[in-house]
């Protein structure tokens, strides 16, 4: 499990695997300034049945997208999934799946683990 310090404001993705569950989740909690707590602001699920989803979390730079590995999901490939902040609803929702599907054939990502750990630095993004 890798869990940063990463900021939208004053909130924290952090991605755990659900307790003795496959599938994960990543929760995203605020600073209430007034308390100087952090409280949970939103709880995201994968738009599929995503296994190991939240395995890595990180956040861009303009703090606006966040970006979570599931670690056993497509076989053992695993995938990226990409979500943005709605300033309007306050809310991520779920923007893009990235896969080596995409651009390997199933032999080549035999038993890789993509999406264990995720960078990103000005619009690029690394994932191992």
């Amino acid at each position: 499990m890798e869990m940063r310090e990463i900021r939208k404001g004053s909130s924290i993705p952090a991605g755990p695997e659900a307790k003795g569950l496959q599938r994960g989740v990543v929760y995203i909690f605020s600073l209430d300034n007034a308390t100087s707590m952090w409280v949970e602001q939103q709880r995201v699920t994968p738009p599929s049945s995503s296994m190991g989803f939240g395995f890595s979390v990180t956040l861009s730079s303009g703090s606006d997208i966040f970006f979570a590995g599931a670690t056993t999901s497509l076989g053992d490939s695993g995938e990226v999934l990409i979500y943005t902040y709605s300033e309007g609803y306050e809310r991520w929702t779920f923007l893009q799946r990235l896969s080596p599907m995409d651009y390997l054939s199933d032999e080549d990502t035999e038993g890789w683990s993509f999406g264990v750990s995720i960078a990103e630095d000005g619009g690029t993004l690394a994932v191992g």
